[in-house]
């Protein structure tokens, strides 16, 4: 089973990153039209990059690491979530679905994914606080997609539905990721991360399609880094004391 496990993860690792990397290459350079994407790809890099194909790479390597598993999880959940919001979960949306059943179904640590410690309470503040925008974020970008696969080339593309999920998914794991578990510090970094660079590139492509208002973008830069930041702190404070 670990083994299984180990293939699983590494393989739609591998081809996640590979993919939304791409993407992101061809929108900053302009290449083939990719440029109208730009705010799209570059939000699909914070969130299904950091939360889900980074994670599922790092679990290929060390398949324990319980707090990488949760994010996911939590990945698959705003999968779930997103495209019923956005009405075409019944589209390639579904392939966000498989990674989390399968690795649930391998892991020996299952039951661990969903047995929560007392949590870093900063951490969870920072989620509570952002649920309220990001789920009124998740809901105007379903409306957008707006239950259709065909007309202009964002709604074909799910661009609008990837903004619901990845909005979720980043709500989701900093709420998870604040309770302890394996590898805890690297998870709350990833979300940190991703949360940090979706409000960084609204405001480097502020004119673009998805970009979000400069406000909105900078409250989402400042809460990851401060989730970055509270992260790095708490791990610190844990660290044995080195003995000279």
């Amino acid at each position: 089973m670990t083994i299984a496990f180990r293939i699983v993860a590494g393989v739609f690792g591998v081809l996640f990153t590979v993919a939304q990397v791409i993407f992101v290459v061809m929108s900053v350079a302009e290449m083939d039209g990719q440029q109208v994407h730009v705010v799209h790809n570059l939000a699909g890099f914070a969130t299904t990059t950091m939360l889900a194909a980074i994670p599922l790479v790092l679990l290929a390597w060390r398949p324990r690491q319980v707090a990488l598993l949760r994010l996911v999880v939590a990945a698959g959940l705003a999968t779930l979530i997103g495209g019923l919001l956005s009405g075409v979960l019944v589209s390639y949306l579904l392939i966000g679905l498989v990674p989390p059943i399968l690795l649930l179904a391998l892991s020996h640590d299952r039951r661990e994914v969903f047995r929560l410690g007392a949590p870093v309470i900063a951490l969870l503040a920072i989620a509570i606080v952002a649920a309220v925008p990001a789920v009124m974020e998740a809901v105007r970008q379903g409306d957008l997609q707006g239950g259709h696969l065909h007309g202009d080339e964002h709604i074909e593309q799910l661009h609008y539905a990837g903004m619901a999920v990845g909005v979720l998914a980043l709500l989701l794991g900093a709420a998870w990721s604040a309770f302890p578990a394996r590898a805890a510090r690297t998870a709350r970094d990833l979300v940190g991360l991703g949360g940090a660079f979706l409000g960084a590139s609204s405001l480097a492509y502020p004119d673009a399609v998805g970009a979000f208002d400069t406000g909105w973008a900078v409250a989402v830069l400042v809460l990851g880094v401060l989730y970055l930041a509270i992260s790095e702190i708490v791990a610190r404070r844990a660290a044995p004391v080195r003995v000279p």
